[in-house]
């Protein structure tokens, strides 16, 4: 079902903008339109005094932005980084010789990989406890995650209570549960309307589970943040009223609206499914939300052409569904197809999904559907990082740096899955 007239009054606008947080002077510098060969001198200048007046992991940051800033200038930037900022007989002269003897090495290396060398280089550590099977954890992995946590420790009343519960739920099939759906059908017979009976069962089970399970947007946030990069976080948090949208939303409607915030509270978020039963669910959650909800194929799309500044699909591919006359593949052409065009010209469609559902495609046949359909790799993030515990869903925060931190937040790396960012040139 696919709604032409979308544009109706359902979008809660605010009644006025909300102020965000001022861009680092690099990130200005980059983006200013100065003449191409002072702005390098100028980014340069201040990639100096950022560095060796560098007090914390923040100014460290803007170290890194303005060395990722000089790439973005082709060969111009290389040039200011090997021959300028890599003579340096400090410690930045070193941190550039690094980047410059990496890019070589990893010629095909995206903005993700660059980025991480030069973290590396930096100090920069933004993330905590990495887990890589959630299923297998022993009871020494187990106590230091119940050490670091206040929220675990706030829940259970010591490590043993919490292992306890975290055996017990490891040996319950992920997904919806027949309890689950039994409790939904009983709220249902008592007139509870089908949206608020969602609702009502999902909160209780984000509030009551300790595991997170499900793949809905919220999970998957730091996967979502890396795919975009603190530059391109700073340019959409710059934007007066960027507009994005999401692809399939499932339960993840309202914690796409409050990741979105979290980039610019002044963005306009779409969110579209074409399935009939979230109706009054969406429904439910948009009076809270400042959001424009509606039922409508990504197949079919009823949008205005580049009218979006950023598109995200959430695990939505392997249950695509086309007309029946359609191969799967030919459903994905179509679908990439149509992203393309409501895209901006330099708008991004980012993409967290698993790997050859019931061998429908492979990696390498997904890019080259979607460079088929028009788009540039830009990013790809590695394994998708998952939040372990229900309680910290959207728990990160994007520091005004642009840039992700994750410090106290378990992530599982969930390596049959992928990320991907792919850009409208």
């Amino acid at each position: 079902m696919s709604i032409k007239n979308h544009e109706r009054q359902i979008l809660v606008e605010p009644k006025e903008q909300v102020s965000v947080p001022k861009p680092p002077r690099i990130f200005e510098l980059i983006n200013s339109q100065e003449p191409l060969q002072k702005k390098l001198e100028q980014i340069t200048s201040q990639i100096y005094t950022d560095f060796y007046t560098a007090a914390s992991m923040s100014d460290r940051e803007k170290v890194a932005l303005g060395l990722l800033g000089l790439l973005e200038f082709g060969n111009d930037g290389l040039a200011a980084l090997q021959y300028g900022i890599a003579q340096d007989t400090g410690a930045l002269g070193e941190t550039a010789r690094k980047l410059v003897s990496f890019l070589p090495e990893k010629p095909n290396a995206d903005e993700f990989a660059k980025r991480t060398a030069l973290e590396k280089s930096l100090d920069i550590q933004r993330y905590g406890d990495i887990i890589f099977d959630e299923w297998e954890m022993e009871d020494d992995e187990l106590a230091h995650l119940y050490k670091i946590n206040p929220i675990l420790q706030k829940k259970f009343s010591n490590k043993k209570a919490f292992q306890a519960a975290y055996i017990q739920q490891r040996g319950l099939k992920p997904g919806i549960r027949k309890e689950e759906r039994l409790e939904q059908e009983r709220l249902l017979m008592q007139g509870v309307p089908p949206g608020e009976a969602t609702y009502r069962f999902m909160k209780k089970r984000k509030e009551e589970e300790l595991i997170s399970d499900i793949r809905s947007f919220g999970n998957y946030e730091a996967s979502y943040i890396e795919l975009l990069g603190p530059l391109d976080v700073l340019r959409l948090r710059s934007e007066k009223e960027p507009k994005f949208l999401l692809v399939g939303a499932d339960w993840g409607a309202g914690e796409f609206v409050q990741f979105i915030d979290k980039i610019n509270p002044n963005g306009k978020k779409y969110i579209i499914d074409k399935t009939k039963m979230y109706t009054s669910f969406f429904k439910h959650i948009q009076s809270q939300d400042k959001s424009l909800i509606t039922i409508m194929d990504g197949l079919n799309l009823g949008f205005k052409k580049e009218q979006f500044d950023c598109v995200f699909i959430n695990y939505l591919l392997g249950v695509l569904i086309g007309d029946k006359n359609q191969t799967f593949k030919e459903s994905l052409r179509l679908l990439f197809t149509q992203l393309f065009a409501v895209l901006k010209k330099g708008g991004s469609l980012c993409i967290v999904d698993e790997y050859e559902y019931a061998h429908k495609f492979s990696k390498d046949e997904l890019v080259e559907i979607l460079q088929g359909a028009g788009f540039s790799k830009t990013n790809d993030a590695g394994f998708p990082l998952f939040c372990l515990f229900q309680h910290d869903r959207l728990r990160g925060i994007i520091d005004e740096n642009g840039f992700g931190q994750f410090k106290n937040i378990p992530l599982v790396c969930k390596d049959n899955d992928f990320t991907f960012r792919f850009s409208k040139p």
